[in-house]
């Protein structure tokens, strides 16, 4: 839908007020809209039409028929100028503001605090700037808090440790700066932290051991720096979930891979690539049976590749190139059946692909390329008919091609480069 430009000193910061009466929220909500764009008044026009206010599209009200949520996501509304020099309707009790994935920009409101019965909270996709106020954190009874996609910077408040009923906090992919806070520790109903895509420094917190209904925790593509933590998993945290995800790729963490995180019983994504990791890849993994997606390429492991995980049946992904990995690829991969993807290039892997790896007949993308394996191409890889991408470039491969490689139908990249083949 097309943004509207919206020439008006005037937003949707809703306040708590004295006010009320039903009739003064309608007239508050047409008075709004009378000062809107012709365009984005016709569109308007055409979702607040009738007298009844509480029938109005993006509007639910109470028993009393006092507005209670106001939701216009997505409607292309586009405010102009900055949010702090705007005047504000008042609606009382308001529960439920959403206004994502519009166009409005401009710095968000300290007086958003004042929302103390606001429950959800979602200005995401838009493009605010600016600090996050410290006044958020006087939203205590907040569940859900999403300022995701924007363009807002300086540090993350620690006041957000005031939302005890905090479930989910989305602030991905802005430019905020600064440390982790401690208070996030303090949180101790949030499920879902996602801060991923932003210039975080640091360490990342001990106290996020502390939340023992964490199941998600995005971290990655920030310069978060320190060691791994070991206590994710001690104490109970990421220990009762269905579905949990650790995501810290792409920051300047160091130190090794504990074995502690096999004690995550329900981990089900654990992703670290391109970071400093050193060490060799723990076998006490395989004890997080639920693990499908192992990501731990671009860091700098040793060793080799612990055959315990092939105990790892729900494994999808496999991803470890870009390490400095030795000895041969173990047999036991063969064993997982769930495989869709496995990376291992760019490594000192050596020996013969197993035979096994023809087990794996969900397997569409296998890359080996850059180690050196040798012997014969196994004509047992023809077994994964599911194959699209083969790369087994820059090895020591030699003999022929297997004439069995004619099975694999779906096969769309096929790479043999800089080997010893007939």
């Amino acid at each position: 839908m097309a943004s509207f430009s919206i020439p008006i000193k005037l937003i949707l910061v809703l306040l708590l007020s004295s006010i009320n009466s039903t009739e003064a929220e309608a007239e508050a909500l047409l008075n709004w809209k009378a000062t809107l764009h012709k365009d984005a008044q016709t569109l308007l026009s055409s979702l607040w039409d009738g007298s009844n206010h509480c029938n109005w599209t993006g509007i639910t009200c109470d028993r009393t028929r006092s507005v209670t949520n106001l939701s216009l996501a997505g409607y292309g509304l586009r405010l102009r100028g900055a949010l702090e020099s705007l005047n504000f309707i008042y609606l009382p009790n308001l529960i439920w503001l959403q206004l994502g994935k519009n166009s409005l920009y401009g710095h968000i409101p300290p007086h958003v605090g004042n929302l103390s019965k606001l429950i959800f909270l979602d200005l995401s996709y838009n493009n605010f700037f600016g600090s996050i106020p410290l006044e958020v954190g006087n939203l205590r009874s907040l569940y859900l808090l999403d300022f995701s996609t924007n363009r807002l910077t300086g540090s993350i408040p620690a006041s957000i440790g005031n939302l005890s009923n905090l479930e989910y906090l989305y602030l991905y992919d802005n430019y905020l700066s600064g440390s982790i806070p401690n208070d996030i520790g303090l949180l101790k109903s949030l499920s879902t932290l996602q801060l991923w895509i932003n210039n975080l420094t640091g360490v990342i917190p001990i106290s996020i051991g502390n939340l023992t209904n964490l199941s998600s925790l995005f971290l990655s593509a920030n310069v978060i720096s320190g060691s791994l933590p070991e206590n994710l998993c001690i104490g109970g945290v990421l220990t009762r979930l269905a579905v949990d995800h650790i995501g810290l790729s792409d920051n300047n963490s160091f130190g090794e891979v504990s074995p502690k995180w096999g004690q995550c019983p329900n981990l089900t994504s654990l992703r670290i690539s391109n970071n400093n990791i050193s060490g060799k890849i723990p076998f006490e993994l395989a004890n997080a049976t639920q693990l499908g997606e192992l990501d731990l390429s671009s860091n700098h492991l040793i060793g080799e590749i612990p055959k315990e995980l092939g105990a790892l049946k729900m494994m999808s992904r496999l991803l470890l190139s870009g390490n400095q990995l030795s000895g041969k690829v173990p047999s036991e991969i063969g064993l997982l059946s769930s495989l869709e993807q496995l990376n291992l290039a760019s490594n000192n892997l050596s020996g013969p692909i197993p035979d096994q790896l023809g087990n794996c007949l969900k397997l569409f993308h296998l890359n080996l390329s850059m180690n050196t394996l040798g012997g014969g191409i196994p004509s047992s890889i023809s077994d994964a008919i599911a194959l699209q991408s083969l790369d087994l470039s820059q090895n020591s491969f030699i003999g022929g091609i297997p004439q069995q490689f004619r099975k694999l139908k779906s096969l769309e990249i096929l790479n043999l480069s800089h080997n010893v083949l007939l």
